[in-house]
This record gives C-alpha cells, structure tokens and sequence, in this order.
C-alpha cells in the first residue's frame, strides 16, 4: 500500500521534468519541434496554434496526475489546493522561459496552461467519481 502511495508520484515527476524540458528549448528549437509535430498532424495548424495545445495538453497532464496522487495520498485533504498548485507551477514556467533565449513569459499562456490544468483535474474527478462511485 505504502508503495502505491509513493509510486502515484512518478507521473506528475514526469510532467513536471517534461514540462521544464520543453520550456528550456530555445524558440528556435521550440518552433522546431512544433513545425514537425503540425506537419506530422497535418491539420494545417500553425505551429504556435500546435505550441498553446502542447501548453494545454501538458499542464492537463500535471493536473490529472497531481489531483490523482493527492487523491491517492490525502484523501480529500488539501484537493482544493491541487488547481493552486498548477497554477504555480505554470507561473513558475513562464518565469523560466524569461531566462531561455527565444521565449517570453506571456499571461496567455499563464491562462492556458491553468485551463488545462483545470481540465486535467475535472477529467481526474470524473473518472475517479465513476470508477469509484464514491459517496
């Protein structure tokens, strides 16, 4: 039991390593990296458009998987601090992207990321609610 509670954990490690991974690459190296992912979709996406779902997809990743681990951990303690918690963390990035050469802190993706957080969390209640029934 003890294990689960600690192994809950690694997602959201992972979110946050990927997180602070693709905030470190240049904006170069990032437009890059969005132009093959467009081009790979062929939605005809712009890449900034394929950048602010990577933002959002991201950050609902982290919410699901914090909501999920604390959920796992704390019961009902402290879940309302859990969107705060994500909150944080994408103002934390966007002060990060400040110091890589290429990148801007903007409030935009501050709210996008936040956003997906949000909806990271509200699918996390939802399925937990219905695999769980919980009362």
């Amino acid at each position: 039991m003890k294990s689960k509670k600690i192994l809950v954990w690694l997602p959201v490690v992972f979110c946050l390593v990927i997180i602070f991974f693709f905030s470190s690459q240049t904006g170069d190296e990032s437009l890059a990296t969005s132009g093959l992912f467009a081009f790979l979709m062929k939605f005809g996406l712009t890449a900034t458009a394929i950048r602010k779902l990577a933002h959002f997809t991201e950050f609902a990743a982290l919410g699901f998987f914090t909501f999920t681990a604390f959920k796992v951990n704390f019961k009902n303690k402290g879940l309302p601090a859990v969107p705060a918690l994500v909150a944080l963390y994408a103002v934390s990035d966007e002060i990060h992207q400040l110091f890589v050469p290429g990148r801007a802190c903007t409030f935009v993706d501050i709210c996008i990321d936040t956003a997906g957080g949000v909806a990271g969390i509200a699918i996390s209640v939802l399925l937990l609610s219905v695999c769980f029934k919980q009362k």
